[in-house]
C-alpha cells in the first residue's frame, strides 16, 4: 500500500478501517479534510506511489525500451473519502509509447482516455460499488510492445447521506470504562424544551436537530471507526401550507430524500409556495448525562448497569438539558440549533413564527443536511401546531400533543409532478422495546 504522507490516514488504511447530494460528481474529501476539485488541472499534490508487479525503471531520466510503463498517481490521493463519479488521473511514462490504460475496482473496469502529454484520466461510478467501504483501485498501463505496469491504491467510499431528526428517540450515555457499562437515565438529545411531533407551540419555538453523518459500512463484530466526510451544512425549513407536502421522494424508492421542489425558500415568506428557512449551527459538545437508578430492557439489558445517583448542572440558565452529545472517535457535535448560540442561549435561539410570517395552525418543519462530499438528505417532517396569539382557536394548549388533524407533510415526485403519496423518512434507530435506548459513547 502506498505511503500517502498522512499518518492518520495511513493508520486507518493499515488497520483496515473502511469508510455516505447528487450533481457534484467531481468533488471529494482528501485525508487532510479540505474539499478538492478532481477535474483536470487541479492542484492536488502528487503522490509517490510504488509500482506493483512492474519492473523498475532503467534510468532516472527516461525509461528504457521494453521496460514496463511507470505509473504515478496524480488524483485523488490514496485514502481520500470519495462519492459518486470519481475522476482518477495518472501520469504514465514509457519509451515504447502507451497503448492503453485502464482501472479495475471491485467488479468494474474502466478505460482511460489520454489528456495532454503523459496524463491519462478515467471516471469511475462508485455508486456501483454497493457494499464496499475501502476498495483498492488498480491502474494498469500497457505499452506498444506488450509490457504492462500497474499501480494500486485505496480509497474510502462515502455514498451515504447524513441522518437528521427534529424529534429523535431518547438515548442513553454509557461509561465504557466500567464493565458492564454504567449507563445514564434515558433523555431527549435535543432537550425537553424542543417540541415533539404533534405538539402545540407558542410564537417562539426552540427547534433543534440531531444530525450525524453516515458513511458506507459493512458487517462487523467489534467497535470500529469507519471514516465519513462529516456534516457540512444544515438548513431548517418551516412551511405552513399543509395541503402540500414539505418533504418528498424523488427517485421512486419510497424514501423521503428532498424538499418539495415546488417550495421556494425565503427569509420572509410572502407567497403560498414559500417556506421560511434558517441555517442551523452546530453546538459544541459539553456537559454530562444524569446517572442513577433506572430500568433497562431489550438488548441494552446486558450492556448497562444502573449508575450512582448524580445530577449534573444544567448547561445554562433556563435550560433543563445537562449534555450535548457528540459522535464517538471524531467528537463532532450531533446537536444543531438556531443561531445565535451563546451563554444565555447555549442550545440556540428560538424560531420566531410571527417574525417569519408563519400563520397560526399546523405547520411542517424539516431539516436538509449536506455532508462534506455532497451527499444530501432530509429529516422526517416535524408536525407542530403554532398558536402565536395563545387563544387556542387553532391548537390545543401549549405543550400538549395531539393527533387530531395532524398533517402528513410527505409526498412523492412522479414524472416531474408532485403528489401527496406519502414517503417514508429515514430515522434514528429505535427498537420499540421499552427501556431499550440507543447507547451513546462519550
Amino acid at each position: 500500500m502506498a505511503d500517502v504522507g498522512n499518518s492518520s490516514c495511513c493508520s486507518v488504511l493499515c488497520l483496515g478501517l473502511l469508510a455516505a447530494c447528487g450533481g457534484e460528481e467531481d468533488k471529494y474529501l482528501p485525508p487532510g479534510g479540505n474539499l478538492v476539485d478532481a477535474r483536470p488541472g487541479s492542484d492536488a499534490p502528487l503522490i509517490d506511489a510504488p509500482l506493483l508487479d512492474a519492473a523498475p525503471d532503467a534510468g532516472p531520466d527516461a525509461p528504457m525500451a521494453g521496460v514496463a510503463p511507470v505509473i504515478t498517481l496524480l488524483d485523488p490521493m490514496a485514502g481520500t473519502i470519495v462519492r459518486g463519479m470519481l475522476r482518477v488521473e495518472v501520469d504514465v511514462v514509457d519509451a515504447d509509447g502507451i497503448a492503453a490504460v485502464q482501472a479495475t475496482v471491485g467488479n468494474l473496469t474502466v478505460a482511460f482516455t489520454k489528456l495532454m502529454g503523459t496524463r491519462w484520466q478515467g471516471v469511475l461510478d462508485t455508486t456501483m460499488l454497493a457494499g464496499l467501504v475501502s476498495p483498492t483501485i488498480v491502474v494498469r498501463a500497457t505499452d506498444h510492445v506488450g509490457a504492462m505496469g500497474q499501480l494500486g491504491f485505496q480509497i474510502i467510499l462515502d455514498n451515504v447521506p447524513p441522518l437528521a431528526s427534529l424529534d429523535p428517540p431518547n438515548v442513553r450515555v454509557i461509561n465504557a470504562a466500567t464493565a458492564p457499562g454504567e449507563c445514564s437515565l434515558d433523555f431527549d438529545p435535543l432537550g425537553g424544551d424542543a417540541p415533539n411531533d404533534g405538539e402545540s407551540v407558542p410564537q417562539l419555538i426552540e427547534l433543534r436537530a440531531r444530525i450525524t453523518d453516515v458513511g458506507n459500512t459493512g458487517t462487523l463484530n467489534s467497535t470500529l471507526y469507519i471514516p465519513n466526510a462529516g456534516v457540512a451544512s444544515a438548513v431548517l425549513y418551516v412551511f405552513d401550507d399543509t395541503t402540500k407536502p414539505l418533504v418528498v421522494d424523488t427517485n421512486a424508492d419510497g424514501v423521503c430524500d428532498a424538499i418539495n421542489p415546488q417550495i421556494v425558500p425565503a427569509t420572509m415568506p410572502m407567497l403560498a409556495n414559500e417556506a421560511a428557512v434558517v441555517a442551523l449551527a452546530g453546538i459544541t459538545p459539553t456537559g454530562d448525562a444524569t446517572f442513577g437508578a433506572t430500568t433497562f430492557g431489550g438488548g441494552n439489558a446486558t450492556s448497562c448497569v444502573a449508575g450512582m445517583p448524580t445530577a449534573p448542572p444544567a448547561l445554562c440558565l433556563g435550560e433543563s438539558s445537562t449534555i450535548v452529545i457528540d459522535t464517538p472517535f471524531t467528537d463532532q457535535t450531533q446537536v444543531f440549533g438556531v443561531p445565535p448560540i451563546d451563554g444565555f442561549n447555549c442550545l440556540g435561539f428560538a424560531f420566531d413564527a410571527r417574525a417569519t410570517n408563519i400563520s397560526d395552525g399546523w405547520a411542517c418543519a424539516a431539516t436538509v443536511v449536506t455532508d462534506q462530499v455532497g451527499n444530501r438528505s432530509v429529516s422526517a417532517p416535524l408536525r407542530i401546531c403554532i398558536d402565536s396569539d395563545g387563544n387556542r382557536a387553532e391548537c390545543s394548549a401549549w405543550g400538549t400533543t395531539t393527533t387530531a388533524n395532524r398533517p402528513n407533510c410527505t409526498g412523492t415526485v412522479s414524472a416531474g409532478v408532485v403528489n401527496n403519496t406519502p414517503c417514508t423518512p429515514r430515522t434514528f434507530p429505535s427498537t420499540g422495546t421499552a427501556n431499550d435506548y440507543e447507547l451513546i459513547f462519550p
